[in-house]
Order: structure tokens, then sequence, then C-alpha cells
């Protein structure tokens, strides 16, 4: 028995008479006799390119097309329907002006958005009022923009303070990766990664992990790398030092070395003049005596200032100092011996 609805012959039918079966069809929803096969090109979308849903395995003899948001066939989630004799799209509620249907079912999605992300139905109605039925994923994803660390303790105390690194901005749908050294997080008890990966935790840091830290981001259709990032471990033993008392020390040690070299070994003041002597003369081998004498009194101290000094920069910094490639020239003038 042939449905009311059905017309009595498959002669020319009026435009608006093809648009209101069609529609109305969405409505009576009839049963499904095939699924359709559809697929997105590209399958990940990059935000603002143009995306097609492309149909396969149509059905013949026609009547037309109804896309539709959505998993469903609701008629609240119509997009635009598409009447095969006229070869003409009609808007319906959720038409936004970007989207294209062709005559084998295809959407064209121009410009898509991140609000586009989805699934998205089509409803292909014959002749005879069956109905072929297809959905697909649609995907898009922003082309990222390039990610930078942020910290809360630049400047942590070795074996004390811990470390929190953040990789910014948050962006949805992003894998986080992080590297030290320019390689992959080692296994280790002090390392923590939340759960999105975003952040990364040292519960202590050594001398050793000063970096560089980088972080990576990335979706399907990009992949972006931070600048390095630098820790600036201190030593812990010189974190009770404030910045003027280690600047102080630093300045102060030197100039006391200088002092006593100039004012017990005047012939290192100037050494291509001559000192000039108003006193009697003194036999020579007096002055090399008295000379030997405050070197040998004054030399020990000399060398203990300098290594305190040199243990000092150690013990601010957290570093050896590496010896100068400039050979310096001495304070002392080689013993001479009789």
């Amino acid at each position: 028995m042939e449905h009311p609805s059905a017309p009595a012959h498959r002669g020319h039918i009026p435009r608006q008479g093809l648009l209101l079966a069609v529609s109305l069809l969405t409505f009576w929803n009839p049963p499904t006799t095939a699924q359709l096969t559809i697929e997105s090109v590209p399958t990940d979308a990059l935000e603002g390119t143009d995306v097609l849903l492309l149909v396969h395995n149509l059905p013949e003899n026609l009547l037309g097309y109804v896309w539709l948001k959505g998993e469903g066939i609701d008629p609240d989630q119509q997009i635009v329907i598409y009447v095969i004799e006229t070869q003409e799209n009609t808007p319906w509620l959720l038409y936004s002006g970007r989207e294209t249907t062709y005559h084998n079912g295809s959407l064209l999605f121009q410009n898509v958005t991140r609000s586009d992300t989805g699934y998205y139905t089509l409803q292909a109605i014959d002749q005879d009022f069956n109905n072929a039925v297809g959905t697909v994923q649609l995907r898009v994803y922003p082309e990222l923009t390039k990610p930078n660390i942020t910290c809360n303790n630049s400047n942590p105390v070795e074996h004390k303070d811990p470390v929190v690194l953040t990789c910014e901005p948050e962006t949805q749908n992003t894998t986080y990766l992080w590297s030290i050294n320019n390689q992959s997080l080692p296994d280790s008890a002090w390392l923590e990664l939340s759960s999105d990966n975003r952040t990364l935790t040292l519960l202590r840091v050594t001398m050793n992990d000063t970096g560089p830290y980088e972080c990576e981001t990335r979706n399907p259709v990009s992949a972006r790398r931070s600048d390095p990032f630098y820790l600036n471990v201190l030593c812990e033993n010189s974190a009770g030092l404030s910045g003027g008392v280690i600047g102080g020390i630093m300045v102060g040690v030197p100039a006391v070395v200088a002092l006593i070299a100039v004012l017990f070994f005047p012939e290192l003041q100037c050494p291509g003049i001559k000192e000039t002597n108003f006193s009697l003369p003194t036999p020579t081998s007096h002055r090399n005596s008295l000379f030997r004498s405050k070197t040998e009194v004054l030399q020990p101290a000399l060398f203990a200032a300098l290594l305190a000094y040199s243990k000092l920069l150690i013990l601010i910094t957290g570093r050896i100092p590496l010896p100068s490639r400039k050979r310096e020239r001495s304070l002392f003038p080689p013993s001479t011996s009789k």
C-alpha cells in the first residue's frame, strides 16, 4: 500500500513541493535502508581552513539531501537542504553562510572554527522516500603559538627549594612535552608531572639541575617549542648572605690583598723606576736580607688571603674558578739563594 504522502506519479514536481517534501521527511524520519560513508578531508582541520565532508556509496534516484549537526536526525539541527532536481541549496536553522552542498551530497565547510568541531549527519532521501544516513566527525584545531616557561622560583637553593615550571599558555586538546638538556625527562623520584603534563615540579634541585629546560606543545596540525629556560641554583651555605654582603666581601678581599702588597712591597709599585735612597749607603746583602725577611713573614698571610678569597668564590657561586689563560705577574719575586 502506497504511503498517503507519496505522489500519484513520478513526473515533474514543483520546486516548493520538493523542498516541502524533503523537509517534512526529517520530521517523519522514514526507516533507514542504507548507510552512507562520509569522510572528512582533511581528517584534522586547521582553524581558518576549508573542510570537505565527502560522501561515498550514494543510492540512486535520490530526491534530495539534508545536512544536520549532531549524530541523529533532529529537525532543530538542520543546516541546509539540497533538492537534486533544482540543484539548489536552501539554508535552514543552523546555516552560517559558510556551508555549500554539492550534487553528490558532499558538504563544503569554509573557514572552519573550533566551534564547528563535532558530528555531522547526512540524510539522503530517494524518490521512494527511503532513507540513507551517514555520520562523520569534524575536528578543528588551532595553530599553536610559541609556548613559554614560567617558574615560581628561578633562584632556588640547592637541596632545599622545590621548583615548579609551567608551560604556557593552556590550550585544549594539546599535548605537552618536556626536555632537560635537550633530552627527554629521565626517570627520577625528584621529578613530578601534572596530569596534563603542563606542569613540571622539581622536588629538590642540585647544581646539576640548572637546565636548559624546554617545553613543546603539539596538536594534530601544529607543533611549537619554547625558548630554553635556565635555573640559577644557589649553594645552600650561601643562601643566608644578602647581595650587599656578598658584593662587599668580593670587593673587599682583593682590595686588602692589593693594599698589603703596596705597603710592604714598594719595590713592586714601579718596577721601571729605581728607588732613590737618601740615606747612607746600605750594603746590598743587608737589603736582600731585609726583603727576604718581609717576604717570609707576609707571603703566608697573602697566600692565606688569596686562598680564602678562592674558597669564598666557590661558596657564593657554587663553581670552581678556572685559571686565567693569560699568565699574571707574580706578587712575589722568586727567592734567590746564596
